[in-house]
């Protein structure tokens, strides 16, 4: 008799334990949250999403004029010059927006809908002295440090001789880069013609 309740203690508790381990592994998949850095096909549909979103915000961007204007919108009056009211030369808008008076709609369009559930870069890729494509790189924005889960979306926007900065100093390109008290980073690589440089603006958002 002592033997059979000790063999029915060992049977109750070994089903007591697959009880509380099966119901440990159902409260622990329940509590995954699906989001664009999780593995599998979820997550290659996530990053695709977010690539698409930023991706049509570069293009009606580029389409509407913005994009350009805020790549030409440059401060030369600080040492060294930097885009207008942003936190420096190698950050960017790194802690806020740029002032309401800039041609700031595709930075805000990035900060709704990315600052709140991910990180996100701008990095302005162009044609250095030499006209080597992405021959130098400058911060528009650095939110942080990219990881291996980042998506990648780029624009090309072509900048001409005639255009002009847009923050306090409103001289063209071309008479910027002619003076010398304008330091305004991006080159002139096509002197003789009306093409200034080739930008390439991609958004890293993680």
């Amino acid at each position: 008799m002592f033997d059979d309740n000790r063999g029915q203690a060992y049977t109750l508790e070994g089903f007591i334990g697959s009880i509380l381990i099966l119901t440990a592994v159902l409260f622990a998949l329940q509590s995954v949250v699906i989001t664009p850095t999780t593995g599998g096909t979820v997550d290659r549909d996530a990053r695709d999403q977010v690539r698409l979103e930023a991706q049509d915000m570069l293009v009606l961007s580029a389409e509407s004029g913005n994009l350009s204007k805020m790549i030409r919108y440059w401060d030369h009056s600080k040492n060294p010059g930097q885009f207008n009211g942003s936190d420096g030369r190698s950050l960017g808008y790194s802690t806020e927006l740029p002032p309401s008076s800039a041609p700031r709609g595709f930075l805000v369009l990035l900060n709704d809908s990315f600052m709140d559930k991910n990180g996100y870069n701008v990095i302005l890729s162009y044609q250095d002295a030499s006209g080597n494509p992405g021959g130098d790189n400058l911060v528009m924005v650095r939110n942080g440090f990219t990881t291996q889960s980042g998506v990648i979306a780029t624009y090309t926007v072509t900048l001409f001789d005639d255009q002009r900065l847009t923050a306090d100093d409103t001289r063209t390109l071309k008479a910027c880069k002619e003076a010398p008290d304008c330091d305004y980073p991006i080159p002139d690589v096509y002197p003789k013609s009306p093409v200034y440089n080739v930008v390439t603006v991609k958004v890293i958002v993680w």
